[in-house]
């Protein structure tokens, strides 16, 4: 049984720590701990970044004297109990990973001879592999590693939350991870959906990440309160899950990660028989949502004999043609192909060498990125398990350099590129780069890894926010140049279309443009918008969130700058969408200077950006301050973003992230136009792989 120390209250607040504090501490916990006597295991607490101010000034030494003021009441009460050094409300290498790299750091320079007895953190994602957990879990370990805490279990005590219905109305939706966090209403049906299936899926591909990594990882608690059963005692089908994996793998141990083609996984384990079992399933977001059939496997078993058991421990009948090659299908729910006593190398080598059938998936994913204003970053990651080796022609405006890639099985290299001139503070500039990826005996690939490109300097003096223009007099203006053009009256069309489609005149001289200055510090991310516009137009007559349909502006942000390598398309877990209007009273079209409303309509994964004070979709932002300032020819908009606001974008030197601006243009009669920082007659709702690339730089 695991039990909490303190959460909150005065810990919070504390921005330093004195020896009477660690005094008082200690004893807490002593008495805590003798109080509770059954509790074996205690933490300090856990995602305590999300309200410590200690973890917010970069305290972390005053931090670990905490948590051995914790550690120190804990064993003088019982030396034998466990302490763990409670880990943070995600594990992405750059945000929750990388705070408790920076927790045991500290606490290694305060007292190095002290060990903590486990390390726990929340693997929290939007889907099993998007983020990949297995990749995280890696990263993870090589910094508990890195900290001298190799031999020191972890325990993923939160970490899987996955819905078992797919209602949007209701915002349920099993591809992302926390969006059934506002929901405890319990079971609105008895049918079996798409919904209950996947959601299982999930379950079970997360947990055989942990039973990879059993050596390390000593629970996995997912979060769900989906426990309930009928009078009947019928089951979900995710509280199946854990019942076969426990049989099937519960004594088992891993041997062997295979992945024979892309979006493919296999864990091959070893049973207390000695039986070889591979655990084998696709993660194909297209397949994982229904919209494609399941990619199909060919595999040559030697003629060995083997079982196929399902996710629900059903058996499957499977047959091997005259030549001894069996077609099973790779879907997203795991299957358990388990082969005789002994058999472990032949069972691999069978995966290993098999196909999916009439595919041409690349086996190389190659993503680019600017890793400061001079220079990109061009990753070639190998998806499988054996070694590539070719060549890619990489042409950068029009340079093409020829470069020998060579890559070990889920290897990966960087080629970093110099750019023939520094990403721009004052303009968004193309940044043109196709790369031909060549294969002996394979048919060359390309891929256009072009994208759009702009540079926000670091703040050396201050900014108010209250429109004073003096504030951005050294700031540069990037003008932003594209338009779309609205297809009906009913505004927000998303098509360029000749203006004779359109009733009211669009373009000519006065009536629509603007222009943006952006900066940044360690706290904000600053934002001034000017708008020219021959008529200002806003009426609150409607709910907040339905305010777009005027003069307004709206902001989006793609935190991590990942949307152009993915698949699919659509806000994910990590993209924000905030709409900006001016402050008015209600039933009012008359449109005062003054204050900013800010309405966050879109927000990332609840854990991926700071776990319970987390910034929430759907609601007002008070803490956005800015101001709305009429002019001679239109309006200008400045905003700051507290850095909480925009988790989990990192306002530091390097950060690569979407950024893209849709300013609307309301005449009285319906919303007509807008102009746009994405590609001519489209807008940034729903499409973050069109955003600009913003890199903060010194």
């Amino acid at each position: 049984m695991m039990r909490e120390c303190s959460k909150g209250g005065i810990l919070q607040l504390t921005e330093s720590v004195s020896p009477e504090l660690e005094k008082k501490l200690e004893d807490a916990c002593y008495e805590k701990a003798k109080a509770y006597p059954w509790v074996n295991s205690w933490m300090l607490g856990s995602e305590l970044e999300c309200g410590f101010e200690l973890i917010k000034k970069n305290n972390f030494k005053d931090f670990a004297k905490l948590q051995f003021a914790c550690y120190k009441g804990i064993k003088r009460f019982d030396p034998n109990k466990k302490f763990f050094l409670g880990g943070s409300c995600n594990m992405q290498p750059q945000n929750g990973t990388r705070f408790v790299g920076q927790y045991l750091e500290a606490a290694n320079e305060v007292n190095g001879k002290i060990k903590f007895d486990g390390v726990t953190i929340h693997p929290y994602r939007t889907t099993p592999e998007n983020p990949d957990l297995d990749d995280d879990a890696a990263a993870f370990f090589a910094v508990l590693d890195k900290n001298g805490y190799q031999n020191v279990p972890a325990y993923w005590d939160e970490g899987i939350y996955y819905t078992y219905y797919n209602i949007p109305a209701w915002g349920l939706d099993p591809h992302k991870g926390c969006s059934t966090d506002h929901y405890y209403a319990g079971c609105p049906s008895y049918h079996m959906g798409w919904g209950e299936r996947i959601s299982a899926a999930y379950f079970a591909r997360s947990w055989l990440v942990a039973l990879k990594y059993q050596d390390r990882v000593k629970a996995f608690n997912d979060w769900s309160f989906w426990t309930e059963m009928d009078a009947y005692l019928t089951p979900f089908a995710h509280q199946k899950i854990p019942n076969t994996l426990g049989i099937l793998l519960g004594n088992a141990v891993f041997k062997k990660d295979i992945r024979f083609a892309p979006e493919t996984r296999c864990y091959v384990f070893e049973d207390e028989k000695q039986r070889p079992i591979a655990a084998l399933w696709s993660h194909n977001p297209k397949v994982d949502r229904g919209y494609e059939e399941s990619p199909v496997a060919r595999l040559n078993f030697e003629g060995k004999a083997f079982e196929t058991i399902d996710l629900m421990e059903n058996e499957r009948s499977v047959k091997s043609d005259a030549k001894g090659y069996t077609d099973i299908p790779v879907t997203p729910f795991p299957i358990f192909i388990r082969g005789r006593a002994g058999e472990l190398e032949s069972l691999c080598r069978a995966i290993q060498n098999g196909r999916i059938i009439d595919s041409d998936k690349a086996v190389v994913k190659i993503t680019a990125k600017p890793s400061n204003a001079s220079e990109l970053e061009v990753e070639f990651r190998n998806l499988v398990t054996r070694e590539f080796q070719g060549q890619a022609d990489i042409k950068l405006q029009d340079k093409v350099m020829e470069q020998k890639i060579r890559l070990k099985e889920k290897g990966a290299e960087n080629v970093m590129i110099s750019m023939p001139e520094k990403i721009p503070l004052d303009r968004i500039a193309e940044i043109k780069l196709p790369v031909t990826l060549k294969e002996e005996g394979v048919k060359p690939l390309v891929f256009d890894l072009s994208f759009k490109a702009f540079a926000v300097k670091k703040l050396k003096g201050n900014i108010t926010v209250t429109g004073n223009a003096g504030d951005w007099n050294d700031i540069p203006a990037i003008q932003i140049t594209n338009r779309c053009i609205s297809t009906s009256k009913g505004g927000g069309g998303t098509h360029n279309l000749p203006l004779d489609n359109n009733s009211e005149k669009v373009g000519y001289p006065g009536d629509h443009a603007a222009e943006y200055q952006m900066a940044w510090d360690n706290d904000n991310l600053y934002l001034r918008v000017n708008v020219t516009d021959d008529k200002l137009f806003h009426e609150n007559k409607k709910d907040v969130s339905g305010r777009w349909d005027n003069d307004c502006l709206q902001v989006y942000i793609d935190t991590l700058g990942d949307a152009r390598s993915k698949e699919t398309r659509g806000f994910d877990g990590n993209d924000y969408n905030y709409d900006f209007f001016p402050s008015m009273t209600t039933n009012s079209t008359s449109v005062p200077d003054g204050t900013l409303t800010a309405f966050r309509r879109y927000a990332p994964e609840q854990q991926q950006a700071g776990g319970l004070l987390a910034p929430m979709p759907n609601m007002v932002e008070p803490e956005v301050k800015g101001t709305f300032r009429k002019t001679e020819n239109g309006y200008i908009y400045e905003i700051a973003f507290p850095k909480r606001l925009i988790a989990p974008l990192q306002l530091k030197t390097g950060t690569v992230s979407g950024f893209a601006i849709y300013i609307a243009d309301h005449d009285g009669s319906y919303l007509k136009s807008a102009v746009t920082t994405t590609p001519p007659g489209t807008g940034g709702y729903l499409n973050p792989h069109l955003y600009p690339v913003m890199i903060l730089v010194e």
